[in-house]
């Protein structure tokens, strides 16, 4: 695919840059979008809630409200998200979760420990979850800065075309432009 002449290849990406003090190394997150789920979803089942058959009914219905249910729903959830975020995070080069396995489940929400323990504060875990975020979503404030500078682009191709580079040489009936050089002439 092609746009503006240009080929398009490659998800989006978002940098988070994590700035450390006292000579130690910045780090340099990249969060990459996902493409898709297929991997999570081979890995973890969605939760199915408890078919009931309710008094004097013949079709079974979901039973929703199941505690069970709604616990199953919320890790299964939080495991989604949190292989959202080790999946995207796996583009930074030389990162390696040590408790973290991707063909493990159970381990993914791991990556909040091991972040934590590596001594980085809830707020930089916080701005590395939203970097991994923007990369695998749209970003509102992306979008809005995109609109105003392609409306800037559009107000300027039309202002453009319309000034006057130089004064006019000639007014349409074929004389000279009061005030010009050539009116001046005669």
């Amino acid at each position: 695919m092609k746009y503006k002449g240009k080929e398009v290849k490659g998800p989006n990406e978002e940098l988070v840059i994590i700035p450390r003090g006292n000579d130690q190394e910045n780090f340099v997150f990249i969060c990459r979008a996902v493409m898709g789920y297929e991997v999570f979803d081979k890995l973890v089942t969605e939760p199915k809630p408890r078919m009931i058959i309710h008094r004097g009914e013949e079709v079974a219905r979901p039973l929703l409200t199941d505690p069970d249910y709604l616990k199953a729903v919320r890790e299964h959830d939080k495991r989604r998200l949190s292989w959202l975020i080790v999946t995207s995070l796996a583009a930074t080069k030389d990162l390696e979760f040590e408790t973290v396995k991707m063909d493990d489940p159970a381990t993914w929400n791991n990556y909040y420990d091991e972040l934590i323990d590596a001594g980085f504060t809830s707020t930089e875990i916080g701005r590395i979850t939203r970097g991994v975020m923007i990369a695998n979503s749209l970003d509102q404030k992306k979008i809005d800065e995109a609109r105003a500078s392609f409306l800037a682009m559009r107000r300027e191709a039309v202002v453009l075309p319309n000034s006057l580079q130089d004064e006019q040489k000639t007014t349409p009936s074929g004389e000279p432009a009061k005030g010009s050089a050539s009116a001046l002439k005669l």
